[in-house]
Formats: structure tokens, sequence, C-alpha cells
């Protein structure tokens, strides 16, 4: 029974915070503590009727599956910024919904979708710098830990090898 509540929870939530960004425009830094509080306020049964106005999304909006009641699995295909070598390019597909990750991202205009070429990584100051829409932007590793994606061939890195 503990494993079904918690997996009811996980669905609410993920479904709450489609519902909150995509049909009242919130801010996607702003919608966890509320998803939270909506998830534990509502019915299965509302869930259901929830899911099935959201016609039935398939990610969060931070880029993690959201389960179907019938089965329940966490997706790890992403890999985080952390592991990327320098001079891959990096889409983003999956971040964590912490609202001060989320602040940052918002700051420097990063997104799902939004791809980064790893230029820089310092183990000592523990600094990844990556360019983005031609800025710079240094992520600390604690950072780089919450953002998930996926490489590809980087055009960058072929120019330089040629």
């Amino acid at each position: 029974e503990g494993t079904s509540n918690a997996k009811r929870l996980i669905i609410a939530h993920s479904l709450w915070e489609v519902f909150l960004i995509n049909k009242l425009n919130m801010n996607w830094a702003d919608v966890h503590l509320e998803a939270e509080n909506l998830e534990h306020a509502v019915s299965p049964k509302v869930i259901k009727l929830l899911d099935k106005y959201l016609e039935h999304p398939k990610y969060s909006p931070y880029g993690r599956r959201i389960p179907t009641f019938k089965e329940y699995k966490f997706n790890h295909e992403f890999l985080p910024l952390f592991n990327i070598k320098v001079l891959d390019t990096f889409i983003i597909k999956k971040v964590y919904d912490n609202p001060d990750l989320l602040h940052f991202l918002n700051r420097h205009d990063l997104k799902l979708g939004s791809s980064l070429v790893v230029m820089y990584k310092n183990n000592f100051t523990q600094i990844i710098q990556v360019s983005y829409n031609e800025c710079v932007i240094d992520i600390n590793y604690h950072i780089s830990k919450m953002i998930y994606g996926i490489t590809v061939e980087s055009t960058f890195k072929l120019k330089n090898e040629k």
C-alpha cells in the first residue's frame, strides 16, 4: 500500500506541474511547492481526470517521465552535465525541479532543448564552463549534477579537428 500511495503522489505531483505551467502559465521555478500542496489535496479519481484533461502527458515540465498508474519506473537514459567531456555538445532533456536550480536556469535562459558546448572543466574550482547562445556560463559541479541530457556530435569539435 505504501508503494501504491507513493506512486500516486509522484504521478499527481507531475500532473499538477504540467497543469500549472501549461494551463496557468506559471514559471517552472515556482510550481514545485504548489504541486506538492495539490498532490495531497485530491483523490485518485481527480488525478485520473486531470491526466485525461492534460491528454496523458508522458513527461513532466522538467523532462522526467510521468509513470502511468499501471507501471512505475524511473528513467535513467540521460547523462548529467557533470559527465560530459570538454568540446562535447550537450542538449538539456531533464532537470531537477529544485527552485534554486530553476531560477539559475531562467537567469541564463536555459531550458529543455537548450544546446550547450562544454568549453572547460576545472576539478580544483569545480566549475564547468559552457557556451550557449554566444555566451559563456560557469556552472558549478553541484548544479551540473542536476541537469541531464544527451550528447551529440559537436560541430565545434569537428571544425577544430580538420
